[in-house]
């Protein structure tokens, strides 16, 4: 933003914040504090609503061992003993595993309704 490029790094969170605090409507903007915060605030929420899923998942396939049996075996069958890495989405590959954790947000959400 100081070397004057303001645009094409996306549309993101990040982004709309950076901009409102680069904003020339002295009413609209928000201070790096305000930015800070803001980050701060997305990433613990984040943290806690993954650190809650995979809690809740565990559990679940813990208490449903057949269903663990299915998921170990997915997972096998997939990475082949491979550690999996961003580029290879072998990740998205796990179906019965989707199923696991949409089951357990279902049953667990992280927000209460």
């Amino acid at each position: 933003m100081q070397m004057g490029e303001v645009n094409g790094h996306g549309c993101n969170y990040l982004d709309f914040l950076v901009r409102a605090s680069h904003g020339t409507d002295g009413n609209k903007r928000i201070s790096m504090d305000d930015v800070l915060d803001e980050c701060k605030s997305f990433y613990l929420a984040g943290h806690e609503t993954t650190s809650s899923l995979l809690t809740w998942c565990v559990l679940l396939l813990a208490i449903q061992t057949d269903w663990q049996e299915k998921a170990r075996k997915e997972v096998i069958e997939i990475f082949k003993g491979k550690t999996p890495t961003p580029y290879d989405n072998s990740i998205g590959k796990l179906k019965l595993m989707t199923i696991v954790m949409n089951e357990t947000l279902r049953l667990y959400p992280p927000i209460v309704q």
